[in-house]
């Protein structure tokens, strides 16, 4: 491996480990977590709008690597943000089926995709 794989790979450690302790806090204390991130509960609509846009890019970018492992490996993380969010919306009473389905459909498809692969190898 390069000097450039060990370069960034280290500046992604980095960034787990900061990611890491912005997650804690989130779950510990999200009023100190929305002061520390400067978010403001007012633009959250338009976050969310960002937080789709990045999804799509990620999918895209492991459709165009030609990677199926990728491409399972993002509707795996789809289904994880799906059921994650289902359990908080069910836990407070709120409607949580359409994250029930997305958490359910993202694994499908990334079963199928591992299969894909699987299958093709």
């Amino acid at each position: 491996m390069s000097w450039a794989y060990y370069g960034a790979g280290a500046l992604g450690l980095l960034a787990l480990a900061i990611l890491g302790q912005i997650i804690r806090c989130w779950f510990k204390d999200p009023k100190r977590a929305l002061a520390l991130t400067t978010h403001d509960p007012a633009l959250f609509p338009q976050v969310m709008a960002g937080r789709y846009i990045f999804l799509a890019y990620i999918l895209a970018l492991a459709l165009l690597s030609g990677s199926v492992l990728a491409i399972a490996a993002v509707f795996a993380g789809f289904s994880f943000l799906g059921f994650f969010d289902a359990v908080l919306y069910a836990r407070a009473g709120k409607p949580a089926r359409k994250h029930w389905q997305a958490g359910v459909g993202s694994a499908l498809a990334a079963a199928l995709s591992v299969s894909f692969w699987a299958i093709a190898a």
